[in-house]
């Protein structure tokens, strides 16, 4: 089998003047942040309600952030509340899809 070429980042970290137990360490951290990437994108793509609610609350953090006095706040308030409510949407869809299996109609 031929050898796949390095990675860029890969590349230049061994190009770097640090000691083999660094390097070995760095890529190790490589490794396991890349495979923590590859989860977490499996578990949004599972939980697309999640996901989109998710997604609302940090487009809501990212919009009220910058307002004066009380913007951080309202931030932090949103992304919780919509961190939340998603959580609770995709169990009650879990729910419901498992309920009509058993059932054999809709909940």
């Amino acid at each position: 089998m031929p050898k796949r070429p390095l990675k860029p980042l890969l590349r230049k970290l061994r190009q770097l003047d640090l000691p083999a137990k660094a390097k070995a360490l760095l890529r190790e951290i490589y490794k396991q942040s890349a495979s923590l990437i590859r989860r977490l994108v499996e578990f949004l793509y599972h939980n697309r309600i999640f996901a989109a609610y998710l997604v609302l609350g940090i487009c809501l953090y990212w919009v009220l952030g910058p307002i004066p006095v009380v913007g951080k706040l309202l931030a932090a308030l949103s992304l919780s509340f919509s961190v939340l409510l998603g959580l609770f949407k995709q169990i009650d869809s879990d729910f419901r899809s498992q309920m009509t299996v058993l059932v054999g109609r809709p909940v």
